[in-house]
């Protein structure tokens, strides 16, 4: 039996044609070359780093020349320009008369101290002043009366003395003439020389009693003037039983109950002057060197910027922080509130004709010491020298130039190595 096959049916192909393999060939050879001339500069690339890193998990930044301003933002808050506090300068019992917050104006009593001695030994010293003040006026009237005795006891003097000497005249005459005897006429001229001593004491005595009035008016005065100086301490120490406001303000903290006994020294209460308020901001400790009285400041409010100045600098270090004083370089703004809190830009200096970049961790994970800069698709490790920093920008003193792409995102994903690939 015979089983029939399929060779009937199947039809002889012809041979294949050397053409079109050719063609074939030749496309895939001029693919092949268009791919290589691509993939070359990639795979040279490739070749020539030591890691490759995604470049969207990256930042760049442009170098560029021009001035970099050194500056740092802190936090500030308002503070008035004066709050000082007032203590009780005698002892005695206190009792306050204001409230906290209450207006005062300078001068305005707060409290009165009620002290036992200095007022009764005040109105002693008054007293022993009228006094004394009585006692000179004693001694310049019996000045004045022994002065005048003196002078009538001088003019008595020169009286005699005229009358003496006119009597002594006739008798040298008389002598003379022989009309008198010469105990008559030495007796005449005894009594002109007696005329003539007592003129001369008189006019001594005169002298020596107004030298002497002198120095007892002196005495006199010096005494009262003691008097007056220990009358003016009492006084003052009077006046210090009552506690003023020592300018216009209001009343800040109240330290003490309001009636109790205090002792010389003690703090009382605070006056504050919200007229003329300031800002005070804490400054790392690094910057402290940097910032002098007189540094340019910024201040924001709100969406408002206002132009200042650093007053002072604490010389005191707390938490690794300065305290800077700040004030406004014009009016003080309107609607401020005592502790409100504010961002201070403050302008340390201006460093000109500096290569500058934008700041990033780069400088951290660099140690300050190391950039990374782009070139043809790869990322080269480069030595530099960092210059003056401000909040968004350093200065780069050597090691790339102006137009260079430079990586200022974390370069610890580098791992340190020269060259990196940047897939994009």
């Amino acid at each position: 039996m015979n089983i029939a096959d399929t060779s009937t049916q199947d039809t002889p192909l012809p041979p294949p044609s050397r053409t079109k393999l050719y063609i074939i060939v030749g496309a895939v050879s001029i693919l092949l070359i268009i791919v290589g001339v691509f993939a070359y500069p990639h795979l040279s690339r490739w070749n020539q780093s030591e890691k490759s890193i995604a470049a969207n998990r990256l930042s760049f930044s442009t170098v560029r020349f021009g001035d970099l301003v050194s500056d740092i933002s802190v936090d500030g808050r308002v503070v008035p320009g004066a709050s000082p506090s007032v203590y009780a300068q005698q002892q005695g019992v206190l009792t306050l008369q204001v409230e906290v917050g209450q207006q005062v104006v300078e001068g305005q009593v707060l409290g009165t101290i009620v002290h036992p001695f200095l007022s009764s030994q005040l109105q002693r010293e008054k007293t022993q002043l009228v006094f004394m003040n009585a006692q000179l006026n004693r001694t310049k009237n019996s000045l004045k009366q022994r002065e005048l005795a003196n002078k009538r006891n001088r003019e008595l003097a020169v009286v005699d003395e005229t009358a003496a000497r006119r009597e002594a005249d006739r008798a040298q005459q008389s002598f003379d003439s022989g009309a008198i005897s010469d105990l008559e006429y030495r007796k005449a001229m005894d009594n002109l020389e007696s005329a003539k001593l007592r003129l001369e004491h008189a006019v001594e005595l005169e002298k020596l009693d107004k030298e002497s009035f002198g120095f007892e008016i002196e005495a006199a005065q010096l005494a009262r003037d003691q008097q007056e100086l220990v009358m003016s301490e009492f006084q003052e120490h009077v006046n210090q039983l009552t506690v003023r406001a020592p300018l216009a303000g209001s009343i800040g903290n109240i330290l003490v109950e309001r009636q109790t006994w205090v002792a010389p020294g003690r703090e009382l209460l605070t006056v504050v002057d919200l007229s003329l308020l300031e800002l005070e901001a804490s400054v790392p400790q690094t910057y402290a060197n940097e910032i002098k009285p007189g540094t340019d400041a910024e201040i924001r409010i709100g969406s408002s910027v206002f132009e200042g100045v650093a007053s002072s600098i604490s010389q005191e270090v707390v938490d690794n922080q300065v305290s800077v004083r700040i004030q406004f370089s014009g009016e003080t703004p309107g609607g401020l509130r005592r502790n409100q809190r504010v961002t201070v830009r403050l302008l340390i200096a201006t460093h000109e004709n500096v290569n500058i970049v934008a700041s990033g961790p780069f400088l951290q994970s660099g140690g300050y010491k190391t950039i990374y800069v782009v070139e043809d698709g790869l990322a080269k490790r480069k030595d530099i020298e960092i210059g003056a920093q401000s909040l968004n920008e350093v200065a780069i003193v050597s090691g790339v130039e102006v137009g260079d792409e430079v990586v200022i995102s974390d370069i610890g994903v580098f791992d340190g190595k020269e060259t990196v690939l940047l897939r994009r």
